[in-house]
């Protein structure tokens, strides 16, 4: 009986003792249940963050790489521009250089053809001077053309004899061709008619004439004929000697 009731009272002594903690103990849980939730949403948003930052990094790597391409392409594009500027600065510089060449050439012909053109001038002049003002005495492309008309130099218009003073005219023609030993003579018939043998038989003539009574080399001497159109007579072509003309002109290019 004494144990029962002790039992008893020792059991409504522990009621209040167990039933304390079991409610402690079930505070502890909700307590703990919400730091697992709080520290599930701590992890999940650290998730989120670290997935966040993973994918701004994947981004910035790319770009980064992106900007490393475009910066290589930059380079390679400066490389060659810098390759091409220098080319076409060489090519410039070598464009300048021909055409310095160019202009120094044409400064070279053009000084040869005023020099020619101004010793046609002298000549003209001198020309006219010891052959008098009855004389035809005129240029043509660097030459000095001489007329006479047949009348003057023949006794008869349609033979090759000389008149008398076509022989003294011939004297002071002879002194202008040997005071000028660099020019070509060329002494042509002129026709009108289409008798070219006459006309080249007179002007053989002239030339003979020159040959024999005046001491002009016949190498310095070419005979022709030709059409006159609508005048005949003798013409005295005194040509430069080109084949010198073009050694002076080569040679003035070259310095």
């Amino acid at each position: 009986m004494k144990k029962t009731i002790l039992f008893t009272l020792l059991c409504c002594l522990m009621a209040p003792l167990q039933a304390q903690k079991k409610s402690e103990l079930l505070e502890t849980i909700t307590n703990l249940k919400s730091e697992i939730m709080a520290l599930k949403d701590s992890v999940s948003l650290a998730k989120r963050q670290a997935n966040a930052s993973q994918s701004k990094t994947e981004l910035m790597e790319s770009q980064n790489q992106e900007l490393r391409d475009a910066n290589m392409t930059l380079l390679q594009n400066l490389n060659n521009f810098s390759k091409i500027s220098k080319q076409n600065s060489e090519n410039i510089n070598k464009t300048i250089s021909s055409l310095n060449a160019k202009e120094a050439q044409l400064k070279g012909l053009n000084e040869a053809f005023s020099k020619n053109d101004s010793t046609a001038i002298v000549l003209l002049t001198k020309t006219k001077q010891q052959l008098g003002d009855d004389t035809q005495v005129g240029t043509s492309k660097g030459a000095i053309v001489i007329s006479k008309t047949l009348d003057f130099m023949f006794e008869d218009q349609a033979s090759g004899k000389l008149a008398e003073a076509a022989n003294t005219w011939l004297g002071q023609m002879a002194q202008v061709i040997t005071s000028n030993p660099d020019r070509k003579i060329e002494i042509t018939g002129l026709s009108m008619t289409g008798e070219f043998d006459i006309a080249y038989l007179q002007a053989t003539a002239v030339a003979n004439a020159l040959i024999k009574n005046h001491g002009i080399t016949s190498e310095r001497l070419t005979v022709m004929a030709k059409d006159g159109n609508f005048s005949e007579g003798i013409n005295f072509r005194l040509a430069p000697d080109y084949v010198k003309f073009y050694d002076d002109v080569k040679e003035s290019i070259k310095n």
